[in-house]
Parts: structure tokens; C-alpha cells; sequence
């Protein structure tokens, strides 16, 4: 039970950690394609936290957000890449670098978690494709911003 709001939580975080990642940088979007790929890929996010939230319910758990230093953290950390260099192409890097990081970790999470129910398997083994998906989908953008 215990493992099972463990995982559920990292799950939460990293969905939370996209919007938050998003919502840094969506107003200074130029290219409407790369406008309306990360307005799709938060409402991923947001999918995945409803789906996540539903699940802790069924284990007894809460969710615990990401801390208010992280998103501070990463508001500045946007802003100060932003500054030197204001393009979409930095955008699309932040945002395929933040993925791949998700990846990793939802990938670790996922191996010291082997023995959790299968329904959050399928969540975590979903929110990998998800995050994968929005990587090659942001490449092929990178191609025509």
C-alpha cells in the first residue's frame, strides 16, 4: 500500500512539474503549432493528475505536490534561459529536457516499484509513452519553427 501512494506521488509530481514547466514558458511562445502542442500536452498533464488523484483515493493516500521552491525554481531557471536567448527552439529544448528527465525517473521509479498494483504500472508505463510521444512531436516542430 504504502509503495503503491510512493509511486502514485511520483506520478503526481512529474505531471505537475510539466504544467508547471509549461505555464513558465507558454506566454512567450511564438509558432501557433508550438503553441498548441504544449496547450495539448497540458491537458496530458492535467489527465494523468485527475487519473493519479482518483487512484490515491483508492489506496487511502493524498497526493503531495512538488514544493513551492521547485516551482519557484523552475519559474527562475525559465526565465533566466529566456533572457539570454528568447526563441521557440529554447523552448522546445527546455521542454524535450524536462520529458527526458521525466522519463528517467518515472523509468528508476518504475524498476524499485515492480511489485506495485498493475493498474499504476499501466498509469507509469502510459505516462512514459505519453512523455516519449511529446518528445518526437516537439522534434518535428523544432524542424519548422
Amino acid at each position: 500500500m504504502k509503495k503503491n501512494i510512493d509511486l502514485l506521488n511520483v506520478l503526481y509530481q512529474n505531471a505537475e512539474m510539466g504544467i508547471v514547466g509549461i505555464d513558465d514558458v507558454i506566454y512567450k511562445i511564438k509558432h501557433p503549432k508550438l503553441l498548441k502542442e504544449l496547450q495539448h500536452e497540458k491537458k496530458q498533464y492535467q489527465k494523468i493528475l485527475k487519473q493519479v488523484v482518483k487512484r490515491l483515493k483508492k489506496e487511502h493516500g493524498k497526493s503531495k505536490p512538488i514544493n513551492m521552491f521547485a516551482k519557484i525554481s523552475s519559474g527562475l531557471y525559465s526565465e533566466m534561459k529566456l533572457m539570454k536567448e528568447d526563441n521557440d527552439k529554447l523552448i522546445i529544448k527546455m521542454m524535450i529536457e524536462g520529458s527526458y528527465k521525466s522519463i528517467g525517473i518515472l523509468t528508476s521509479k518504475n524498476l524499485e516499484y515492480d511489485q506495485s498494483a498493475g493498474d499504476i504500472q499501466s498509469l507509469l508505463k502510459d505516462f512514459i509513452k505519453i512523455l516519449s510521444k511529446n518528445i518526437e512531436l516537439l522534434k518535428k516542430i523544432a524542424q519548422i519553427v
